[in-house]
């Protein structure tokens, strides 16, 4: 008998598509005071909020797209 799918059961594996580094958001953390940091990266987030997150001062997080790098001019011809 099969085992049914539903969204808590974990997968019975994962595989990898890339070794390179995948992160295209940025994370801005609002803490309850009003005030927000910038985290460019998952890890460091979640570092913070381990961190100090016990401290009751964390509200929420916001997922941001990075901004995509101004194309410069051409030069020459």
């Amino acid at each position: 008998m099969p085992m049914e799918k539903n969204m808590t059961t974990l997968p019975e594996f994962f595989t990898q598509s890339s070794d390179g580094l995948y992160d295209r958001h940025n994370y801005k953390l609002h803490f309850k005071n009003g005030k927000a940091i910038i985290f460019e990266d998952y890890q460091s987030l979640m570092s913070f909020w381990f961190q100090y997150g016990f401290k009751g001062e964390l509200a929420c997080v916001d997922v941001i797209d990075k901004p995509k790098p101004k194309k410069k001019p051409k030069k020459g011809f």
